[in-house]
């Protein structure tokens, strides 16, 4: 097996670099891997859910999705619109938050003219950068934990 494709894959824990072409089944088979399809033409989405709560927002700069990795992006040019995702998805978040046992997670998605991906669920994901006045991500956990005890 042969993967094609035109970007280099970084494995940072060893500090190799391959080309795509380099990784064969010979080459990996005695390495965990994970890959993923490159989506472009891309907005990425950040849900953090706190108890049955979910804060939605689309990560953008100058009003459009960023191409590659916006975390590597500067940060004075990111965006965060508050959005109100789908009621499918919403309620599927939930019900995976629900079965994995967590109760706060911060869950990545990329929104394509294809359709919507889930990319990850992050169990102790970072949640201050997106705390405003009309999103108070941090009054709501502080309600939620009270709540709690």
């Amino acid at each position: 097996m042969l993967l094609h494709c035109s970007y280099d894959v970084i494995a940072s824990a060893q500090k190799w670099k391959f080309l795509c072409n380099e990784l064969t089944e010979q080459n990996i088979s005695s390495v965990p891997l994970l890959t993923q399809e490159i989506l472009t033409s891309k907005i990425d989405i950040r849900v953090t859910v706190v108890g049955k709560r979910l804060f939605s927002v689309q990560i953008l700069s100058n009003g459009t999705g960023i191409e590659g990795d916006w975390r590597i992006f500067p940060k004075e040019k990111l965006e965060y619109k508050n959005i109100q995702i789908d009621s499918k998805i919403e309620k599927s978040t939930l019900k995976m938050t629900e079965v994995l046992g967590l109760t706060f997670a911060a869950v990545d998605f990329v929104e394509t003219p294809n359709g919507i991906y889930f990319i990850e669920v992050n169990p102790t994901g970072e949640w201050g950068w997106l705390c405003n006045n009309d999103r108070k991500i941090d009054l709501s956990i502080a309600s939620w934990l009270s709540e709690s005890v």
